[in-house]
């Protein structure tokens, strides 16, 4: 038997507003993907991510703003 790992990687250049168009897709995709990647979120420790089924690890940008 054949283990595949899928993995969907987004440059989001700033998830506000953006969220729930990754929810939507998650919702409405066949197979979920078994890895969320996301870049440039520019959120700040006070903004908390839940995706059901997933485990969040992150690093914020703390010295400028953007990244993340």
């Amino acid at each position: 038997m054949e283990d595949n790992l899928l993995i969907l990687q987004w440059n989001c250049q700033s998830q506000r507003g953006k969220l729930d168009e990754l929810k939507a897709y998650l919702a409405e995709t066949t197979e979920l993907p078994d890895l969320l990647v996301l870049q440039e979120t520019w959120l700040t420790d006070k903004v908390r991510l839940n995706f059901p089924g997933y485990n969040i690890a992150r690093l914020d940008r703390v010295s400028t703003p953007g990244g993340g």
